[in-house]
């Protein structure tokens, strides 16, 4: 159901539908309401229970500049994959249903690409928190405006990128369609969005933050139930890292290899929690699953290399360091309940510091 238009627009918008009737069309609007006209939507609307696609094929009606793909992919990676292949502007920038884009956005984003020839471009990002007292909670997360001239300048920029919790996804950001073209990336092929941002940024020159450009991240509290491959992404993306400080001839880059690390850890405990709600699991698979996870080479060096840097302790790991460090399951289950005990709404005393990773 996708139409085809002769001129090749600026930005696609590549978006994957799939149950979001509550905040699509919130979505949709914050893209074709923008002044900037020169933008391709491309929905791919997955198969879904509610009035998604309902919505997604009123919106392709009402405006030409919107395209509708209908999935039968029962991963959102491949949906993308397929929005992506009906992408057809000179640039890509990656939404997720829940999300929406400040009015002005995509005049800025065209502006500083044009400006300085930009092959990655980042948002600001709103993270935006449902909160029973206060309906949205928003923290920024933003960047000094710069943009880089040479790899090495990029480079060094790449860990603080990590720290600030920017380098776990693509939304909110940027990229040139025709390099992503020559370098045959695909969600399928690299399993994590995380990882198919680490290859297209492996070469990248020019970048920046966008001035002026806003985008909405919302930030879910609902349980998401474990998976078993949550586990093996994490470690691809690990090894990803890892590689990429070798051909950056960064791996004995103390700020680099600590970020690495902290980002790592983050996903781990993450993962952690992850094992306690996989469906179908005994008491005894769990603890197993997370003794596994305590007792993985990676694990321990990431442990290790925290401990050198004297970061262990941060206050961004909640109560998840001391047990993992000490390898103890019933610790872990112990520090996963604090931890989402003191991240209770009902308690308006307590404000945790919270490392959102997108």
């Amino acid at each position: 159901m996708a139409q085809c238009g002769s001129k090749r627009p600026f930005v696609s918008v590549c978006m994957v539908v799939h149950d979001g009737e509550r905040h699509v069309s919130r979505a949709i609007e914050s893209v074709v309401n923008q002044q900037f006209s020169d933008v391709q939507l491309v929905l791919a609307v997955m198969d879904s229970r509610d009035q998604s696609r309902s919505i997604c094929e009123r919106a392709m009606e009402r405006d030409i500049r919107v395209d509708m793909i209908e999935s039968a992919e029962e991963r959102v990676e491949a949906a993308l994959d397929e929005a992506l292949e009906a992408a057809r502007g000179s640039y890509i920038l990656f939404m997720e249903q829940d999300d929406w884009l400040a009015p002005g956005s995509l005049d800025a984003i065209a502006r500083d690409v044009r400006a300085h020839d930009l092959e990655l471009a980042v948002l600001s990002l709103s993270m935006d928190t449902p909160s029973p007292r206060d309906g949205v909670r928003s923290h920024v997360l933003r960047l000094e405006p710069r943009y880089t001239e040479d790899r090495d300048e990029f480079r060094d920029l790449v860990p603080g990128m990590l720290e600030g919790g920017i380098m776990g996804s693509v939304r909110g950001k940027v990229f040139s369609a025709d390099r992503i073209s020559e370098l045959g990336l695909r969600f399928t092929l690299a399993q994590d969005q995380a990882v198919f941002l680490i290859r297209y940024i492996e070469d990248v020159v020019r970048a920046g933050a966008v001035s002026g450009a806003l985008y909405h991240a919302a930030v879910r509290l609902e349980a998401v139930p474990g998976s078993l491959d949550a586990y093996m992404l994490c470690e691809h993306e690990y090894a990803a890292y890892r590689e990429l400080a070798q051909k950056w001839s960064r791996e004995h880059n103390e700020h680099f290899m600590r970020a690495i690390h902290a980002r790592h850890l983050h996903r781990l405990i993450g993962c952690i929690k992850d094992a306690y709600g996989i469906a179908g699991l005994s008491g005894i698979e769990r603890n197993e699953r997370v003794r596994d996870i305590l007792e993985a080479p990676t694990t321990r060096d990431t442990v290790s290399a925290l401990r050198k840097t004297g970061s262990g302790n941060h206050r961004d790991f909640g109560f998840m360091y001391t047990p993992i460090a000490q390898k103890s399951v019933s610790a872990c289950y112990l520090g996963m309940c604090l931890d989402a005990f003191v991240k209770l709404p009902k308690l308006p005393f307590m404000h945790p510091a919270t490392r959102v990773a997108l």
